[in-house]
C-alpha cells in the first residue's frame, strides 16, 4: 500500500489565516504570521540578538568549511542545516563578556563535530609563509582511517577573515601546509597573529572529527 507522506491533501503552502506554511529541507512547517510592534526590546531580547550576530557573522566567514565539518551531524537531525548547528554549538560555548561587550573565545570555538579519531600529537608551526600542520601519521594506520583527510583552518582575528582547507593530506601523510599568502600577488597582511584549528574529514565526507584548536601563532 503506498503511503502519503504528509497525507492525501498535502502539506499547506502558503497563508492560511494566521499562519503560512512552507517547506524546508523535505518537511513541512508550518508558523505564526509576525505582527510589528512598537514596543522596545528588552536586555534580553538584545543579548540574544548580539550573541547571534557575533556567532552567526564568524561562521559566515567560514561556512564552506563547517557546511563540511558539521554535515554529517546535521543528518541526525529534521530541519537542521549544518550551518544552523555550527551556530547553535558555538552559541553556546564560544561567547565571553557581558553584554554589550562579547568577543568570541578562540580557543572554545567548534569547527567540527563528529565520531573520528583525532590522530596523536596534533601541532601546527610556522615554516616561511606558511603554517605547517602535524599529526602522527605513517604506514601503520589502516584502512580506511589512512584515507581521512585533514582540514586546517586559521583565524585572524584582528580582521575577522579565516583560511582553510576543507580536504587536504591523507591522514597517512602526517603533515599538510596552509599557505598564509594563497592570493597570486602573495599579498602581506598586517594580523599580527592567527587562531589555529585542526579536523579530519572521511574519505566519503560521512562523518568528521571533533575540531581540535591548536593555539594562537605569531606572524610577525
Amino acid at each position: 500500500m503506498a503511503r502519503m507522506k504528509h497525507g492525501p491533501y498535502g502539506p499547506i503552502v502558503g497563508k492560511l489565516g494566521l499562519t503560512v506554511g512552507y517547506i524546508r529541507l523535505g518537511q513541512p512547517v508550518l508558523r505564526m504570521i509576525k505582527h510589528p510592534t512598537h514596543k522596545p526590546p528588552t536586555i534580553k531580547q538584545l543579548a540574544a540578538r548580539a550573541r547571534f550576530k557575533l556567532v552567526s557573522g564568524f561562521i559566515a566567514t567560514v561556512n564552506h568549511f563547517t557546511n563540511i565539518s558539521f554535515k554529517p551531524l546535521s543528518r541526525k537531525y529534521v530541519g537542521k542545516t549544518a550551518q544552523n548547528l555550527a551556530i547553535s554549538v558555538n552559541m553556546a560555548s564560544a561567547i565571553t563578556g557581558e553584554y554589550p561587550d562579547y568577543v568570541l573565545d578562540a580557543s572554545e570555538l567548534i569547527l567540527s563535530k563528529g565520531g573520528l579519531e583525532l590522530p596523536e600529537n596534533c601541532a601546527v608551526e610556522l615554516t616561511g609563509e606558511n603554517l605547517r600542520f602535524s599529526w602522527l601519521g605513517g604506514n601503520g594506520i589502516g584502512w580506511p582511517y589512512s584515507t581521512e583527510q585533514v582540514m586546517m583552518l586559521a583565524y585572524y582575528p584582528e580582521s575577522g577573515r579565516a583560511l582553510y582547507i576543507a580536504g587536504g593530506a591523507r591522514r597517512i601523510a602526517g603533515e599538510d601546509f596552509l599557505p598564509l599568502y594563497p592570493d597570486t600577488n602573495n599579498t602581506r597582511v598586517t594580523e599580527t597573529y592567527v587562531e589555529t584549528y585542526i579536523a579530519f574529514v572521511s574519505n566519503d565526507r560521512t562523518d568528521v572529527s571533533d575540531s581540535l584548536y591548536l593555539g594562537p601563532v605569531t606572524l610577525v
